[in-house]
């Protein structure tokens, strides 16, 4: 059981990464590199430490692994919120543009999202006002 909680537990955190760091960051190495060092932090917090040390009174040093690990997770998260938009941009300014989103259909077409905006507004045409 505690096998299955720290698999899902991992699987958790790199979801949320990759989540949150969007297309842009796989495009350029420096993103690529980024996730692996997040992905190697969180092998060290969840799977390492775990034998004890000691003849006397034997200690863990399972605490220290887990600061470790989630230091450098957090380090590489910080780094990728810095370095995301930056990707982008230099991708569109070197004509390399990433894919746009497909479209699933008619429920994502935008004059279906524009016209069930104005009909949710209390007053006709504001609904967009804030946005603008």
């Amino acid at each position: 059981m505690k096998t299955i909680l720290k698999t899902l537990g991992f699987i958790a955190v790199i979801g949320v990464y990759y989540f949150v760091a969007g297309t842009p960051a796989w495009h350029t190495n420096y993103g690529i590199k980024l996730a692996v060092i997040y992905q190697f932090g969180a092998v060290i917090a969840f799977w390492l430490g775990d034998k004890r040390i000691g003849t006397l009174d034997p200690i863990s040093l399972r605490p220290i692994f887990i600061a470790l690990g989630v230091i450098l997770m957090v380090a590489m998260f910080v780094l990728m919120f810095q370095t995301r938009d930056t990707a982008g941009q230099l991708l569109e300014i070197h004509g390399r543009a990433p894919k746009p989103p497909k479209d699933l259909g008619p429920t994502t077409n935008s004059s279906r999202l524009f016209f069930l905006a104005q009909v949710a507004s209390p007053v006709p045409g504001m609904a967009l006002a804030g946005r603008l």
